[in-house]
C-alpha cells in the first residue's frame, strides 16, 4: 500500500483472485440444508430471512493443521453448523465439508444450536493424541469435541 502526502486515505491495488470458481457459504448451505437456508437457527418460519441481512453469519473462525494441511474451521451462528476449507494454499482454498449435526425442527436439547466459539487442538496437545475442534453453542447451550480424522 502506498500513502499519498494529502492526508487521503491508504489505496491498495488488489488483483482479483484466479482459480478455481468461488464456493460460497450460501451456495454450500443451500445444498446441505435447503429447508432452512439463511435462516435464524433451524426456524424454517424465517426461512431465507437473512440472505439481506448477514447470512449465515460466519461467527468464529480458527486455523488448525491437520495431517500436513492447515485447515480454516468456520463456525455459522445462524444457520449453525461449521465449515472446513483446506487452506494450504490460501490463493486456492478448497471445501472440505460442512458439518451441522442440529435436525431442523428437532427440539435445541437434540443437537447443537448457533456455534459460538472454536478452538483447535493440536495432536500433541490432545489428550488422546488427535487433533481436536472444541465448539461452544449459544442457543443449545452445548459444548462438542470433534475428534479429525482423514
Amino acid at each position: 500500500m502506498k500513502r499519498s502526502g494529502s492526508g487521503k486515505a491508504p489505496v491498495a491495488n488488489i488483483e482479483p483472485l484466479t482459480g478455481p470458481p468461488a464456493i460460497s457459504f450460501a451456495g454450500i448451505t443451500a445444498a446441505s440444508v435447503p429447508g432452512i437456508f439463511n435462516s435464524n437457527g433451524d426456524s424454517t418460519a424465517s426461512f431465507d430471512t437473512r440472505s439481506d441481512d448477514k447470512g449465515s453469519e460466519p461467527e468464529g473462525l480458527v486455523l488448525g493443521k491437520v495431517f500436513g494441511r492447515t485447515h480454516a474451521f468456520i463456525g455459522l451462528e445462524r444457520v449453525g453448523g461449521i465449515m472446513v476449507f483446506d487452506v494450504t494454499n490460501p490463493f486456492q482454498p478448497a471445501f472440505v465439508r460442512y458439518v451441522n449435526n442440529h435436525v431442523p425442527g428437532a427440539p435445541i436439547a437434540l443437537g447443537d444450536v448457533s456455534p459460538e466459539g472454536l478452538l483447535f487442538i493440536k495432536a500433541e496437545d490432545s489428550p488422546n493424541g488427535k487433533p481436536l475442534l472444541v465448539a461452544s453453542h449459544e442457543i443449545s447451550g452445548t459444548l462438542t469435541v470433534f475428534e479429525i480424522s482423514r
